[in-house]
This record gives C-alpha cells, structure tokens and sequence, in this order.
C-alpha cells in the first residue's frame, strides 16, 4: 500500500479538532479500519517529517508494517495530522532525547569498556522500527558483551559482531532509561561512536539532535 493510499485513508476521517494541534516534533494517529487498526507516524526531522505505517490486524497481537520510513515535505505532514479524523487517537510527540556514553573512554587496545545508549522520555516510549547503532571500523563487541541495562529492550549484539541493535517493541521506560555492552578496540587510535539525529522512531517521538562519544585506544 503506497503513501498516496494511507494519506486518503487518513483524510477519510477528516476532522477539525486536529488542525490546532502543534505536530512540531511529530505525532502519532491511531484509526479503525476494516481489517484492523492503522497506525501513522509522522518524526520530526530537518527540514520536514519522517513517515511511516503500520496495521494491526483484527485479533492479532502484532502490527505489521505498511510503508516503510520516508520523507515528506512539511505542508503534507500538517496535512495528514490536520485530516487525522475524529474517530483517531492522536498522541503528540514530546522531547526524546538519546546520548552515547562510553567508560572508560580511554583505554589499551583489547581492553574492554562499557558502551552505553541512554535515552531521555518524560512519557516513556515503545520503538516502532528497529535501532541499530554501527560501531566504527576497529571497534568490535567484546566476545562477552555482557548486555545490560534499565530499558525494557530486545537486544541484538552478536560477540565480535559491529552492530547493537534493540528491536522492535523495545521500551523506553517513563523518565528515561538504557541499554549498554562491552566494546573493545582492536587497533589504536581515536574512535568516535554515533547515533544520527531521527534514528530513534518510536510511538512518542525521535531523536532530534545527533549523539556521539569517543574511545581512545593506545598500543
């Protein structure tokens, strides 16, 4: 189903209680549909918002994707929240705010450190596609990542593997919370980690502004 179809499906619930709505940072609208319930998601990005979709099929648990993440222009976005519908539950997104730490940030070569995401969310928040932060060349998960953390999150961080990834349906508790994993550097030098602004898509929001933390590595 292409983004042309959800826009019409979401203008066929038009209403004006949605018009006055601040979607500055996004907004999330929820509406039945024949076959089940359809969820639109519009992330605030640069310039413009993000959008995407997903249904959840009547007397199913899980939703399945309907468009994947893509850009649209600002007059559309204020479009679809504007012809959201009255029958829609609308979920304005707040701030959410992701930062990268790593301690000990200087270190020997294969020596471990602790790599942890941290988020920030007053009302909590449940990821909608998955979150994969790429490690930098010469930075690896340890053999044990030892994964951790506070976030009620499926995590994916294979030993020796580049990638952590939390998954989909992974929940950022209310006030914030975070996931971490043993790195280590497998060369030296000076290594910087990050995760781009609009890479968090969740049901309350993105991430607005770019995360980064460095690891030093000396022989």
């Amino acid at each position: 189903m292409g983004r042309r179809t959800l826009l019409a499906i979401a203008a066929f619930f038009a209403a004006s209680h949605a018009a006055a709505q601040d979607i500055s940072r996004g907004v999330t609208l929820s509406f039945p549909r024949d076959d089940g319930e359809v969820t639109l998601y519009l992330w605030a990005r640069a310039g413009g918002y993000t959008f995407a979709a997903d249904l959840r099929p009547a007397g199913q648990a899980e939703p399945r994707s309907l468009a994947d993440p893509a850009d649209i222009a600002p007059e559309e976005a204020a479009a679809l929240a504007r012809d959201a519908g009255a029958r829609a539950a609308t979920r304005v997104h707040a701030e959410l705010v992701a930062s990268l730490h790593v301690e000990p940030a200087s270190v020997a070569v294969g020596a471990p450190s602790i790599l942890t995401m941290a988020f920030a969310s007053a009302g909590g928040a449940t990821l909608v596609r998955p979150l994969t932060l790429q490690l930098p060349p010469g930075v690896t998960l340890a053999a044990q990542p030892a994964l951790g953390g506070t976030c009620a999150a499926m995590v994916r961080a294979a030993p020796g593997g580049n990638q952590v990834t939390l998954e989909r349906g992974s929940v950022i508790r209310r006030g914030g919370c975070d996931v971490s994993a043993r790195v280590v550097a497998r060369s030296a030098g000076v290594f910087l980690l990050t995760l781009a602004a609009g890479s968090v898509l969740s049901d309350a929001g993105t991430n607005s502004q770019f995360a980064g933390a460095t690891l030093s590595a000396a022989p």
